[in-house]
């Protein structure tokens, strides 16, 4: 192996390789990031995303309204919502329907 031939042919596999492992890493991010991007078109596509800004004020729902005048029976039959329902729901949400403050 004292022949310079064989290290230059050696050297030229190394970079070789090299340069094949760096193809083959940049491909691998590449696909990773086209994988998150079609994964996130995909969700925006299935889900509809509800911010707080599109909600209306709770006591201006309308809801709120049977909620408050309306009898339990109108109550369910406008939302499906059972009474245990509305202590839960209400229990979960009741810094912005009730002015309640937290302490």
């Amino acid at each position: 192996m004292t022949d310079p031939r064989q290290l230059v042919v050696l050297c030229m596999m190394l970079e070789t390789r090299q340069r094949m492992l760096d193809a083959v890493k940049d491909l691998r991010r590449r696909l990773g990031e086209e994988r998150k991007r079609a994964e996130h078109a995909r969700m925006v596509r299935i889900r509809h995303y509800v911010t707080t800004s599109c909600l209306p004020a709770p006591r201006l729902a309308p809801w709120m309204h049977i909620w408050w005048f309306g009898s339990d029976k109108n109550f369910i039959t406008i939302t499906s919502v059972t009474g245990l329902h509305r202590i839960v729901t209400l229990s979960l949400f009741r810094d912005g329907y009730i002015g309640h403050s937290p302490g």
